[in-house]
This record gives C-alpha cells, sequence and structure tokens, in this order.
C-alpha cells in the first residue's frame, strides 16, 4: 500500500482488462498484446498503480544475466498525469529490486525525445551513460571500409573470454548485449551460451574485436558489438562483416549501436537507417 486510497501490486493476467482501458495514447500497445507472457514469465514483472479499480500506471522490469534488471513499460494513463504516480510506482519497485540478493544493478533506457520517461529517471537519481545510436544497414547495401585482410574467428570459450577483456579498454561505456538493451560490462554478462551463440573476431594484432550474433526485435538481426568508434578506419572491418553477412547471417539484417563520435568518424551514412539515440540510466546496486 502506498495511502488508503492508492494500491501497487504485482499483476496477474485477471488485470488485461483494466490495462486496456487505460488511456496512454499509445495504439496497438505491445504490452496489452504480449501481457500474458509477460505476467507469466520468471524473467519479467508488471506492476500497477491503482487508485480503487482504476489503473493509473503501469511499468515493470526484465532480468537479464541472472543480476541484470531493466526497468521498462511504463505506462501512465493521460487523465492522470501530473501527480506523481510513475514516479511513486518505480521508486516501490526499486525498492524490492534492493532487496532483491541477486540484482546487483538497476536501470532504464529510453530514448532522447522521451523528455517525461527522462525526467522520471532523473527523479530517481539513476546517473546517464552515453547515448547509442541504432544504426541499421539498408537491405540489399553492402559497405566497403578500409581494405584489409578478414578478420579472425575465434573458436574457443576460453579464447572469447579472453578478449572480452579488451572491453575494459574500449571506447565504451555500455556493452550492447541485445538491441535496445545495453549494460554496463561485467563478466557474468555473457554466460558460457551466449559466448557459444556470438561469434567473435579479431585483428591481426589484438587491438580490435567485434562480436555477432543473431537477435530479433520484429526483423531478424545480425547484431555487431564494436565498443569503438574508428569503424571506417580498422583494416578489414567491414569486409568481415559483409563477409559474415553474405556467409553466416544471410536472412538477417544489420544492426550496431554507435555513439556519437563514431557517426561523425564514419562514411556512406546513406546506406544507413540511422535511428535516434537512445540513453541508458542507472546504478550497481551490489558489488
Amino acid at each position: 500500500m502506498t495511502n488508503s486510497l492508492l494500491q501497487i501490486r504485482k499483476l496477474n493476467d485477471e488485470d488485461l482488462h483494466t490495462l486496456a482501458q487505460m488511456e496512454t495514447g499509445i495504439e496497438d500497445d505491445y504490452v496489452v498484446r504480449i501481457f500474458p507472457r509477460l505476467v507469466n514469465s520468471p524473467e519479467h514483472e508488471l506492476y500497477g498503480l491503482f487508485e480503487q479499480n482504476r489503473m493509473l500506471s503501469v511499468a515493470g522490469y526484465s532480468i537479464f544475466a541472472h543480476h541484470y534488471a531493466m526497468l521498462g513499460r511504463l505506462r501512465s494513463d493521460r487523465r492522470y498525469l501530473g501527480k506523481g504516480n510513475a514516479t511513486e510506482l518505480l521508486t516501490k519497485i526499486i525498492d524490492e529490486l534492493k532487496a532483491n540478493p541477486q540484482i546487483h544493478w538497476i536501470g532504464a533506457n529510453t530514448e532522447e525525445h522521451n523528455k517525461p520517461a527522462l525526467k522520471v529517471l532523473q527523479k530517481l537519481g539513476f546517473p546517464s551513460y552515453t547515448p547509442l545510436y541504432p544504426v541499421k544497414l539498408y537491405e540489399g547495401e553492402t559497405v566497403e571500409g578500409k581494405s584489409g585482410a578478414l578478420w579472425n574467428k575465434l573458436t574457443t570459450k576460453e579464447e572469447k573470454r579472453n578478449i572480452l577483456k579488451l572491453f575494459g579498454k574500449s571506447e565504451f561505456e555500455v556493452f550492447p548485449y541485445q538491441c535496445y538493451y545495453p549494460f554496463p560490462y561485467a563478466d557474468y554478462l555473457l554466460s558460457d551460451d551466449g559466448l557459444e551463440q556470438s561469434v567473435f573476431y579479431v585483428n591481426d594484432d589484438q587491438s580490435r574485436f567485434f562480436i555477432v550474433k543473431e537477435d530479433q526485435k520484429k526483423e531478424i538481426y545480425a547484431m555487431v558489438m564494436y565498443p569503438w568508434n574508428d569503424h571506417f578506419q580498422q583494416p578489414g572491418f567491414w569486409n568481415t562483416i559483409m563477409y559474415s553477412l553474405e556467409n553466416h547471417f544471410t536472412e538477417h539484417r544489420l544492426w550496431i549501436d554507435m555513439t556519437k563520435e563514431g557517426l561523425n568518424n564514419a562514411e556512406q551514412l546513406d546506406k544507413f537507417e540511422v535511428l535516434k539515440p537512445w540513453i541508458l540510466h542507472g546504478e550497481w546496486v551490489k558489488s
């Protein structure tokens, strides 16, 4: 309970109708569409803030790599805005997550132009990380970077774990773990299964590496994780990506997250769809 009139609780299957009655202004809201999965999954939770039988706000979280909690799915009824409902709901969720000994990091990722969500995250006191721009290659396009030999493919988990140590010397604050889901890096972020499902390439002097793995967000993507801003200055980088797309990820669309500096250094941007930047906010709650 929050006071005599407002109540916060986890949602269940019976709350779908009440959720659908909220006036959020979101057409064909995916949270409504996948609601049964969200409330019946060990990786997801949804909470609602109620006044009597009216749902005023909804929010939740998803667990990644057992120890990361990503807040999200925040919606508020437009008829009851400006009352601090979203902040109150998220504060309650965060308190519960902090009490969970398995949770080491809590945060949220939102588009830079989503001012209401950014305002809530600032109220919660979450520091922000460097924004990332989702960059997607248009279908049928080929990128020509600096000429060079194909990079070397790593095959063992030991090789992959070892090269990941380079991330700490890279130019990224956060690790693009999935499309729309970056996290600050820790060794346990990538499981052994995750390593096996990811393709690693390293250049000859082992000063640079990148990872390619399948991800699906409506479209099927070959998501490239490259934590530097010199995509078009590294010999063989784009040769290797194009080779991987042509031989291993043949039905996939390329997705790569870039910083503003990376975009400023990039070439051939007419071949890419550059989305608006996303800003990750969050903090470690346990070491």
